[in-house]
């Protein structure tokens, strides 16, 4: 024992306790105001406030006796109740200290504890009551009083009461000591000077095997399993020792060495415990937790599975264990990998069926499934739950969530503790959750997949140019790429008022009958997500109100394509589609809309091409006619009136009149040419500078005393000769209705985007201005009226944007947007 002696000394005056520690020899406790206890330690009565509970008797370095001070019977419980107390000595003055209840009390508490009444004022029917509670009854004689009144207390004349009292405690010390010795609930052994055993408790005779008898003078060699290694030297570390049956276990030590004045070793006390099952646990948690980060980073089921396994035969010593997935049908749950040892035990590795009765093996597993809860049979053969044979003892399946069971088995029964069940659960959750992820992974790879092969088939829809190569595009998709059995893709028909099967999967015609139009009054369901523009999924048709029910198809998918259809999918099994299916199911849908769009958009721009390529070719023939069939009469008519001004010089006012009738007809056929040419689209551009065309332009209209200002220096992608058509016609009619004196000045518009022509002229009034560009508008006597109406035919060839506004000089403005070209 390695702490002093306790004894609780419950009396009114707070000296008795001074007096009965100074009879027996020790130490005084008492509380403080904080309710902590304080140690007297010297005879001076000073004491240390600070130590708790006279200091921790498992720790206490003086092995003597401290005596705990009680005023009352309800203080002396609640020491009682708080620490171990060893021996109890009380006065017996009620009602506040009533020693016959007290003793009542310690004894319910520890039938062992000694007991002495100590009364100041005795009775024969107090002593009998003592000693039929089994105490020691020592009676004062008021000697102590006495001394107390010569204040003589601790000058060695205590009544000799208290020595009798000293010598009986100091007795039942003793006998307390060697009964805690031998009770302690850890190994005790206690060396003597020499090193050798001098006594040992029963718990290290049982955890050694050793009789004390035979322990009893042998060194710490004897126990140690590493020889005459010195296992004493240290105050605490675990130890490898060997048993008498020639057993090594792992023990924790921890030693107490006692010295005299000199120095000079009197005992060693040691305590220790076995903590071999603890050490072997803490090997097997660490190998364990290795495997368990292993599993990880794995990358597939085969290398999951592999590690588990491995983990049960290693880590869990279960040799008939292995690892069971469910398969493709839902009806199985077939062995994946199996310790080697299950292989030679069950000849066919075991598969589980879900038909299978109550009491068999595979009932057993598929219960453990469904149920999401471990199965543990401790002993096989005496459980019930399976009747029938199987080379297990003991074993325990846990389920790993959606994926199967896990089997750690072994051919005894019993075979597996709780921390064996504790680590195969941790195992167990860990697989669970390396499956998932691994599940998770193989499914982004598939959807991945997928998605690819979906982007190849969006090409080939890209490249379809017919609604009906857009359907069967999109049904080969959703089946060779998608995985769905039954696809079918149906369009509006605007003539029949309905959705009308365009294209379908070969199981389509297998399993659905032949089925005409889908309108608004058919109850189809093709129909209301039609209408309702929603992408719609039924887990089983057989719960709807379906015009397919009945059929065989279960699982159902509608996608609706924009005003042009659906696209239908099925299964022949309910819950079919996962969110997977769904997510790519809808790029699908979208893509085929976003061609069928394209197609519409492509088909109308062949229309307006096959119409303008038809206007051209009229323009083109009219071009021809004027060039040929009006020009031609107009040579021969220019040549006759030179004739008529040779041999008729007389009628030259005349001849100056046809001559400009003439003049104005060469006008007009040239406008008209460039009207019926220079309308078509752009085809043939190149970078352009404003600057430098416009000189050039300036240089071959007739613009007499006119002034041009260039105020910019853009250049814009344009057919260069349409463009010098452009400003030649805005040049000229600035100079003949400005006069000859204007000046022209072109710059960039504010806001970038274009530029303007502008001239210091008349201007055009505000009412007229959205007339300028009309064929045939002129406000001068000469003019054709087409020369703006080809500025605006050259500006929308080129996808610009022209108007007429007012310049700041009050003259007439022409904006030009270019949209950045």
């Amino acid at each position: 024992m390695n702490r002093p002696i306790r004894v609780l000394c419950v009396d009114g005056d707070p000296a008795t306790a001074d007096r009965v520690a100074s009879g027996i020899g020790g130490h005084t406790v008492r509380r403080s105001s904080s309710g902590r206890m304080g140690v007297d330690r010297g005879p001076d009565g000073g004491s240390d406030p600070d130590v708790d509970g006279g200091s921790d008797p498992d720790v206490d370095s003086d092995p003597g006796v401290d005596v705990v001070a009680a005023g009352s019977t309800e203080e002396a419980i609640s020491i009682v109740d708080a620490r171990p107390i060893d021996c109890v000595v009380s006065d017996h003055d009620p009602p506040e200290i009533d020693a016959l209840r007290l003793l009542e009390l310690v004894r319910a508490r520890d039938p062992e504890v000694p007991l002495f009444v100590f009364p100041r004022t005795g009775s024969e029917r107090l002593a009998g009551e003592a000693t039929r509670h089994a105490a020691q009854y020592v009676p004062r004689t008021g000697e102590d009083d006495a001394c107390l009144e010569n204040e003589s207390l601790g000058d060695g004349r205590l009544g000799d009461e208290y020595f009798d009292l000293g010598a009986r405690v100091r007795t039942a010390i003793e006998d307390v000591r060697e009964t805690l010795f031998d009770r302690l609930p850890i190994g005790a052994v206690e060396w003597d000077g020499s090193l050798g055993v001098a006594r040992a408790n029963r718990e290290a005779e049982a955890i050694l095997g050793y009789e004390e008898s035979a322990l009893r003078g042998e060194p710490w060699a004897t126990i140690a399993a590493d020889g005459d290694r010195d296992g004493l030297g240290t105050t605490c570390g675990v130890e490898r020792n060997v048993t008498a049956g020639g057993e090594t276990i792992a023990c924790e030590w921890h030693h107490r060495t006692v010295t005299d004045d000199g120095g000079s070793i009197e005992s060693v006390v040691s305590t220790f415990r076995d903590v071999t099952d603890r050490i072997e646990r803490e090997r097997r948690v660490s190998e364990l937790r290795n495997r368990l980060r292993d599993l990880s980073f794995t990358t597939n089921v085969a290398e999951t599975v592999r590690i588990a396994v491995d983990a049960a035969e290693d880590v869990m010593r279960a040799p008939l264990s292995g690892v069971h997935l469910l398969d493709d049908d839902g009806e199985t749950i077939a062995p994946v990998l199996l310790v080697d040892q299950a292989h030679e035990a069950f000849g066919t590795p075991p598969a589980y069926e879900r038909s299978a009765p109550p009491g068999s093996r595979a009932g057993f597993v598929w219960d453990v499934f469904e149920r999401g809860e471990p199965g543990r049979l401790a002993d096989v053969a005496a459980d019930d739950r399976i009747r029938e044979t199987t080379p297990a003892g003991s074993v325990i399946v846990y389920p790993l969530g959606d994926h199967g069971v896990f089997i750690v088995s072994a051919r005894e029964p019993n075979a597996f503790t709780d921390t064996d069940d504790a680590l195969a659960e941790i195992l167990a959750r860990t697989l669970t959750t390396a499956l998932n992820r691994v599940e998770r992974e193989k499914r982004r790879q598939e959807r991945e997949r997928r998605l690819g092969r979906l982007h190849e088939a969006t090409r080939e829809l890209i490249a379809s140019d017919t609604q009906a190569e857009v359907a069967d595009c999109a049904v080969a998709a959703a089946e060779d790429i998608l995985g769905f059995s039954i696809t079918l893709v149906r369009l509006y028909d605007a003539d029949v008022g309905g959705l009308v099967p365009v294209a379908d999967s070969d199981a389509v015609s297998d399993r659905l009958p032949d089925r005409e139009a889908f309108g608004p009054d058919g109850g189809s369901l093709n129909w209301r997500a039609y209408d309702a523009g929603e992408v719609m999924v039924f887990d089983d048709i057989e719960c709807v109100d379906a015009i397919d029910a009945g059929t065989g198809l279960r699982s159902l998918m509608i996608l609706p394509l924009g005003e042009y259809g659906t696209l239908s999918v099925g299964e022949l099994e309910p819950n079919a589609f996962d969110e997977t299916d769904v997510s790519l199911a809808r790029i699908l849908a979208t893509t085929v809309e976003t061609v069928l769009e394209a197609n519409d958009r492509k088909a109308a721009i062949r229309r307006q091409r096959d119409e303008l390529e038809a206007q051209n070719a009229r323009l083109e023939r009219f071009a021809d006619v004027l060039s040929h069939d009006l020009r031609s009469p107009l040579t021969v008519a220019q040549g006759r009136l030179e004739l008529a001004r040779e041999t008729s010089p007389a009628a030259a006012e005349h001849h100056d009149a046809i001559a400009r009738a003439h003049g104005r007809m060469g006008a007009l056929i040239d406008d008209l040419l460039t009207l019926a040419r220079d309308g078509e689209e752009v085809t043939e551009t190149e970078s352009v500078a404003l600057g430098a065309l416009l000189e050039r332009c300036w240089d071959t209209v007739e613009t007499g005393a006119a002034e041009l200002r260039i105020r910019t220096e853009r250049t814009v992608v344009a057919d260069p000769n349409r463009l010098r058509q452009l400003f030649e016609n805005l040049i000229r009619n600035a100079v003949e209705h400005g006069g000859e004196g204007i000046t022209l000045t072109v710059g960039d518009l504010s806001d970038g985007d274009g530029f303007y022509v502008a001239d210091d002229g008349p201007g055009i009034p505000s009412a007229e201005r959205s007339k300028v560009f009309e064929f045939g508008y002129t406000t001068t006597r000469g003019g054709t009226g087409f020369g703006l109406s080809i500025v605006m035919r050259i500006a929308e060839a080129h996808g610009w944007s022209v108007t007429a506004t007012e310049s700041v000089d009050g003259g007439t403005r022409f904006e030009f947007r270019t949209d950045g070209s």
